[in-house]
């Protein structure tokens, strides 16, 4: 059998920089006669930052504790948008607020006010849905109003499960950056503590909606929603507080953050959305109607991130009973955040002949034909110089 392949399918990757995705060669191709494959070829695969379309939802806290770190995101609000910008191009921002719910409510071996009504207090409200317009998200985070928020606990629960419902595009990596200092409302995940229940949407402790932490996190889960916990308290932290955080980012794979200072803020947020922004993974497909053309192994590569490069080894096959002919298809690199993104595509040709071309290569047959002669050559002129010296002594 006579294969040729172009050359390898080589694909940089660097989420460091801004740039296309690059492909080298641009295409593949085999001769092949049907029911043959090709030798295994290495392929090299990776993204770029600009591959990743990227959403990012910041959830601020504007309960009164959290005066300065708001005063923070106002002030670099633009800088941290245009950070993530310059590495991935192809991204959305929106922003949403809570402080409590407002008014007392009542759980089990809990009873205390969540909010206060009368200085503006809210469970919940998103104040600017995704968008690839950073003006209005920085005027949007710049208008918010501190609230009060009564007891320390917050409503966590609550406003990541609406979170869920915001514009999330499909094929995009999904974080949540979610900024707070306390432990959430739930009557048993920090048990046998108890900080009362989330009563929900219809705002009544007790009732069918109430909402439970961890079945919400498992929502998020389950979506493909990232959540960046950032802790913003700056001295001792609430081991409560650092217990859901870290269940928050662990169980969505995000991150968990403790702040030094208010003016870490922008580097730790950045820092952290780049370090999460990472296809879920990736893998080889081909065009519909050419799935056993070629082949590759292994499957897929998980969680690739920055700078990172992964090798496949793929391998074109003529299917049995191919008719002869040329056959033209694409191979893509296709990487998974919540849907699938198509980050390269490579043209593949398969020429199908039953008489392959002699190009200079020697073929199995032939190399056991040189063998077959060889092997004679040496057994007649051993043979010669045996009966040479006999005869002559």
């Amino acid at each position: 059998m006579i294969v040729f392949l172009s050359a390898f399918l080589i694909i940089f990757s660097s989420f460091s920089k801004a740039s296309a995705t690059s492909v080298s060669p641009t295409s593949v191709s085999a001769i092949l006669r049907p029911g043959e494959s090709a030798l295994p070829q290495p392929l090299d695969a990776g993204i770029t930052a600009s591959s990743v379309p990227l959403d990012v939802l910041f959830i601020l806290d504007l309960s009164s504790s959290l005066i300065d770190e708001l005063a923070e995101c106002k002030s670099e609000a633009t800088n941290m948008m245009n950070q993530i910008n310059s590495s991935y191009a192809d991204s959305k921002f929106g922003v949403a607020s809570f402080m409590d719910y407002p008014g007392t409510f009542t759980y089990p071996g809990y009873s205390k006010e969540y909010g206060d009504a009368l200085s503006g207090d809210y469970a919940w409200n998103l104040d600017q849905d995704l968008t690839t317009n950073t003006g209005i998200v920085a005027t949007t985070i710049n208008n918010l109003v501190m609230g009060y928020g009564g007891d320390v606990p917050q409503d966590y629960t609550r406003v990541l499960y609406e979170s869920q419902f915001v514009g999330w595009r499909a094929n995009a990596i999904k974080v949540v950056v979610l900024m707070g200092d306390a432990a959430t409302h739930d009557e048993d995940f920090y048990d046998p503590f108890t900080f009362g229940g989330d009563p929900g949407r219809d705002a009544t402790a007790g009732t069918a909606d109430d909402l439970d932490f961890q079945t919400v996190i498992g929502e998020l889960a389950s979506a493909d929603i990232h959540i960046i916990t950032i802790n913003s308290f700056t001295g001792v932290p609430d081991p409560f507080a650092v217990f859901s955080f870290t269940y928050m980012a662990e169980q969505t794979g995000g991150l968990y953050r403790e702040l030094g200072d208010v003016d870490d803020i922008p580097a730790t947020i950045v820092a952290a959305v780049q370090t999460t922004a990472k296809f879920t993974s990736i893998t080889l497909q081909a065009a519909s109607g050419y799935e056993n053309w070629f082949s590759f192994t292994p499957f897929s590569y998980s969680n690739v991130g920055d700078g990172e490069t992964k090798t496949f080894q793929i391998t074109l096959n003529a299917p049995a009973g191919t008719n002869p002919g040329t056959y033209q298809f694409d191979i893509y690199v296709v990487g998974t955040g919540s849907g699938e993104t198509i980050i390269a595509t490579i043209p593949a040709t398969i020429h199908v002949s039953t008489v392959l071309p002699e190009t200079g290569a020697t073929s199995s047959k032939q190399n056991i034909l040189i063998i077959i002669s060889i092997a004679l050559v040496l057994t007649i002129s051993i043979t010669y110089e045996f009966l040479k010296r006999k005869f002559s002594s």
